[in-house]
């Protein structure tokens, strides 16, 4: 993929404000790195007032999840060109190191001069969940969200095509986060995500939901636990149980549901039958 995905780095504003992800005590992860939802929870009321077609709305996300596929594959062809293949197989053991951060965010389009060192140091610690040196295929999805597409410090107008197709990607996994995070707390709780999936009967599905995306046992999500976690929504987990082989995939239909596709008719997910939220529509009613 390399430059195809961003435009020429020269031509950015080398003065534009950079992206804080510095961590804060009165803040959750997802707030301190500027994806959360910054609307007042006072001034939401008509938004809360519709959450009695939760089930419906929810839907309507989920049927833009191969926008998220698209997007990580496209980031996993970056990765695997360049990850250090630890038992030279596909069971998800690939990684790269810290150092390499920089170079590939510049090859998925972020500005070179706007990764500084602090903002490298910011981006991996935000990213490196387990804390150890080196960056896992997942840990690199945060890496891209909060260093590249979602990095308001770059100029997403002057981007490419490419770019602003897999950036889409990534506005809709921030979309679906912002949708359950119902307090605006920054963080997704068992209530908010029981309350996104109502169609849900039983808690137990529930909470291996949570379980997907809680990576440190905490039962609270941040939006980098969520970038980490959606990967079992969308069948693109390397550590999962499921032997999942992304080329099993029809590819046909991820893009048919990509690129300008407003409101994609068919969702691809690894989840059963027994989720009720995983339905294929004929017509996505208003």
């Amino acid at each position: 993929m390399g430059s195809c995905c961003g435009g020429d780095a020269s031509t950015n504003d080398e003065n534009k404000t950079e992206q804080s992800i510095a961590s804060s005590k009165t803040q959750s992860t997802t707030q301190s790195i500027g994806l959360s939802d910054k609307g007042d929870k006072n001034n939401n009321k008509e938004k809360h007032s519709r959450r009695n077609t939760s089930t419906k709305g929810m839907t309507r996300l989920t049927m833009k999840f191969p926008h998220i596929r698209y997007s990580f594959k496209e980031c996993k062809k970056v990765f695997n060109s360049h990850c250090i293949n630890q038992n030279n197989n596909n069971d998800g053991s690939g990684y790269i190191t810290k150092a390499q951060v920089r170079p590939l965010l510049v090859e998925l389009g972020a500005t070179s001069s706007q990764l500084t060192d602090e903002e490298i140091d910011r981006i991996v610690t935000t990213s490196n969940l387990d804390g150890d040196d080196k960056i896992d295929f997942k840990e690199f999805l945060i890496a891209a969200a909060i260093g590249c597409f979602l990095n308001d410090s770059i100029n997403q107008e002057i981007q490419s095509n490419e770019f602003k197709k897999i950036r889409k990607g990534f506005l809709v996994a921030r979309e679906a986060f912002d949708y359950i995070d119902d307090d605006k707390s920054g963080e997704i709780d068992f209530e908010e995500l029981k309350k996104a999936f109502s169609a849900m009967k039983h808690d137990d599905l529930i909470m291996e939901r949570l379980k997907e995306l809680d990576f440190n046992g905490d039962k609270s999500i941040e939006f980098p636990e969520f970038v980490w976690g959606i990967t079992a929504w969308v069948g693109m987990d390397p550590d999962g149980d499921d032997d999942i082989d992304e080329d099993d995939f029809d590819d046909a239909n991820t893009e048919m549901n990509t690129g300008d596709v407003k409101s994609p008719k068919h969702r691809l997910s690894v989840d059963d039958a027994t989720n009720p939220n995983n339905p294929t529509f004929e017509d996505d009613e208003q």
